[in-house]
């Protein structure tokens, strides 16, 4: 894996001054494509901006008849929401 800079930021703005920023940077979700992308050498961002610190993408809303998904959740909390 090659090296980079690591992002964590905590609001929307934040994430778009850290990704504009960088000269090839790339976002992260969860991570389940991208960090074997980068073990297996195949991408080389110079920034990995994580949304996972985001509360604004976070969370499940039920909004008539359809549950609607800001950003795609983790597991436990959609888990917890199982009643929408």
């Amino acid at each position: 894996m090659y090296s980079f800079n690591y992002h964590r930021p905590l609001s929307l703005k934040e994430a778009a001054q850290s990704l504009s920023a960088a000269s090839d940077g790339t976002l992260m979700s969860g991570g389940m494509t991208l960090i074997p992308t980068l073990k297996q050498r195949l991408a080389n961002p110079s920034d990995v901006v994580d949304l996972g610190g985001i509360s604004d993408l976070s969370g499940i809303e039920a909004k008539g008849e359809m549950p609607l998904s800001s950003a795609p959740p983790p597991h436990m909390p959609r888990l917890r929401q199982a009643r929408l």
